[in-house]
């Protein structure tokens, strides 16, 4: 996760100069934002699927916790 966020920043100072909307700072806030939202409203919305899946498989218990940290 690190080496991912650290390779989009890079990525972002590279071509800033090169992108008009990369030099807005607030551009990869809002899009982890709107992702993040995104995201919650899915796991909501599917939440008693993913409560059974998780009950039915100890490799995806085991994955998501390898993920956590």
């Amino acid at each position: 996760m690190a080496k991912s966020l650290y390779e989009v920043s890079l990525f972002f100072e590279i071509n800033i100069h090169k992108t008009p909307h990369f030099k807005d700072h607030n551009t990869a806030v809002q899009f982890y934002d709107s992702m993040s939202r995104i995201n919650n409203k899915l796991i909501l919305r599917n939440s008693r699927r993913l409560l059974k899946e998780l009950s039915e498989s100890k490799e995806l218990v085991a994955l998501l916790s390898k993920s956590t940290v």
